[in-house]
């Protein structure tokens, strides 16, 4: 098959595309393909593409941290890998640690309700500390306090 655009390569790429209610196909070659900014959907079906040579991608799947941030979806398992430090950074910017802690099930120990419950207060403390929220710091030290000193699961610091 012949590429719609240029009429003289042969057509590598497929591009369905709905217009006015209707799916029309795009047959495209490799050039063309690239000229109209389908080269990083088919990046990793086609090696010999070209890419900028200061941009990083992925081994495994091909993307680049500039897809993985305008998608919203990291590829593959290898990118958490090959992008670590920018993902890591990404991520605390997103949700303020890089770290998660995770919820505790109503079915856990008295003790470890405790500790999460610990731990949570000692990050609003933090938190308020940071913005001179003195009143609600303290509150939450005496809540700490209070945990801590309970009959069933408290724990020391």
């Amino acid at each position: 098959m012949i590429c719609d655009v240029c009429k003289g390569r042969s057509a590598s790429v497929r591009v369905k595309k709905m217009t006015g209610g209707l799916l029309t196909d795009h047959f495209l070659c490799t050039e063309c393909a690239i000229r109209f900014g389908y080269a990083k959907k088919i990046n990793r079906f086609y090696a010999d593409t070209p890419q900028p040579e200061s941009e990083i991608r992925c081994p495994c799947c091909g993307c680049s941290m500039q897809e993985i941030t305008e998608i919203g979806v990291v590829g593959c398992a290898s990118c958490y890998d090959t992008f670590r430090e920018r993902l890591a950074m990404t991520v605390e910017k997103i949700h303020g640690k890089v770290s998660y802690a995770g919820r505790v099930p109503p079915s856990s120990s008295p003790r470890m309700q405790n500790e999460s419950r610990i731990a949570a207060a000692r990050a609003e403390m933090a938190a308020a500390i940071e913005r001179e929220d003195f009143e609600r710091a303290a509150q939450l030290r005496d809540l700490i306090h209070a945990i801590q000193n309970t009959p069933q699961g408290g724990i020391s610091s």
